[in-house]
């Protein structure tokens, strides 16, 4: 019984910066929003608890996974977001997990070494970023409190799963704990109440936003997996905050001047119109 103080702990932690992130996310709108989610919000909390438990070279090997992963978190989106207006939305959600667990079975079998995996997760983002883009998009809602009962719920989802994964690591191995680690949950939980509060064209445009930013997160898993050792697990996690934090604001930023630029170039067309 004495690993239920520990396993509460680690439950608490992640659920409450994953629902934080959650809120932060529904309530900016798709653009915001995808980046807020973008952030290694579950992943990264697994990693820090992973790396007081085990030893450098398990969380190095666990993080080269948890890259490989990047692939199948690609198939979640794509499938999310091309069937969420198609089917029903909640279908669709189970589409997105089976897809990414299609992948990662695939993922498991290859066992793919660090280059491989490397450009496996970074051809999934070239060719899941154009993909999924919907011009369909609906526009931002008006932002609403989420309920304490969709908090319970996704307090409940993260934090069992990441603790339960750290927990189970010395069982499950290096691979699926990396891979398992990195299963979207945040993504999935946003996904989920936003279906439920706005439907599945918000879902989908929010979930298309995320994957620009997300092409930061293969570099915080290729960060733990080179320094691990050399620097050891804590100092790796630090690097790959901040390289994480860094990336995802230049890429918010990046696309906060290009909006701004498209939407000047609107504006100055409208007066040539009128004449």
């Amino acid at each position: 019984m004495e690993f239920i103080g520990p396993l509460l702990a680690k439950m608490a932690v992640t659920a409450a910066l994953v629902v934080s992130a959650s809120v932060a996310a529904e309530r900016s709108g798709p653009f915001l929003g995808g980046i807020i989610i973008s952030l290694p919000v579950s992943a990264g909390p697994g990693f820090v608890f992973l790396a007081l438990k085990s030893d450098d070279a398990f969380v190095a090997a666990s993080a080269l996974n948890g890259l490989a992963s990047q692939g199948a978190t690609c198939a979640f989106i794509l499938a999310f977001t091309q069937l969420a207006t198609r089917i029903n939305p909640l279908a669709a959600l189970l589409a997105g997990s089976l897809a990414w667990l299609a992948v990662a079975l695939a993922i498991a079998r290859w066992e793919p070494g660090f280059l491989p995996a490397l450009a496996f997760a970074l051809a999934c983002f070239a060719v899941a970023i154009p993909l999924a883009q919907r011009p369909d998009a609906a526009a931002d809602p008006a932002k609403r409190r989420a309920g304490f009962p969709s908090l319970l719920g996704r307090a409940l989802l993260t934090g069992t799963l990441i603790a339960s994964v750290v927990t189970a690591s010395e069982l499950l191995g290096s691979m699926w704990t990396g891979l398992l680690l990195c299963y979207p949950i945040a993504l999935t939980t946003l996904s989920l109440i936003l279906i439920l509060r706005h439907g599945g064209a918000l879902a989908a445009a929010t979930l298309a936003r995320t994957l620009p930013p997300l092409v930061v997160f293969p570099g915080f898993m290729v960060a733990v997996h080179l320094l691990a050792l050399p620097v050891g697990s804590g100092w790796a996690l630090v690097a790959a905050f901040a390289f994480s934090i860094i990336g995802v604001a230049a890429i918010g930023a990046a696309g906060h001047l290009i909006g701004q630029r498209r939407a000047a170039r609107r504006n100055s067309l409208v007066p040539a119109a009128e004449d």
